[in-house]
């Protein structure tokens, strides 16, 4: 919640529900931000979710928008889509246009990258990853890997990639 505002400062006021994304000092119960970091929280939005929305989707906006450059069309293999980064990646994945693969090591994130709108759905505790990518992709492989996993499924990540 709003506690004060600062001269000029117009887009929230005192009492508001925000968010604020800072590059570090914010996990305290108050701080004071720059106006240009406040964000007034959608309606229908928690604190609870407002306190991860900038760290999930911010990671998410800057690995697949400014470094991988995800365009439409191309296919988007995310593992571990079920936890925050994961749910993330699938939303804004669909959203740029792609083919999102969700990967997941449980029905439950499955689940949540299904409901996230993801096109494909691959169970990497009983299903052969790179297996599975070149046949819902008609071996033509993931054009982008997010993996905040590692371990076994770096290595058939590298083994599905597309040319």
């Amino acid at each position: 919640m709003v506690a004060g505002i600062g001269e000029g400062v117009r887009d929230v006021t005192v009492g508001d529900g925000v968010m604020v994304a800072l590059p570090h000092g914010g996990f305290a119960e108050e701080v004071v931000a720059p106006a240009t970091s406040v964000f007034r929280l959608p309606e229908g939005m928690d604190f609870r979710t407002a306190a991860a929305f900038p760290v999930a989707y911010g990671t998410v906006h800057l690995a697949l928008v400014h470094r991988a450059r995800l365009r439409r069309g191309q296919v988007l293999l995310m593992h571990g889509a079920g936890g925050n980064v994961g749910r993330a990646a699938v939303e804004v994945g669909k959203y740029l246009g792609a083919t999102v693969l969700a990967t997941s090591g449980s029905e439950r994130g499955l689940e949540a990258a299904r409901e996230r709108g993801a096109d494909g759905l691959i169970r990497y505790d009983r299903e052969d990853v790179r297996d599975r990518v070149l046949e819902i992709t008609d071996g033509g492989g993931a054009d982008v890997v997010l993996d905040p996993v590692g371990g076994d499924l770096f290595d058939a990540s590298l083994r599905c990639v597309a040319w």
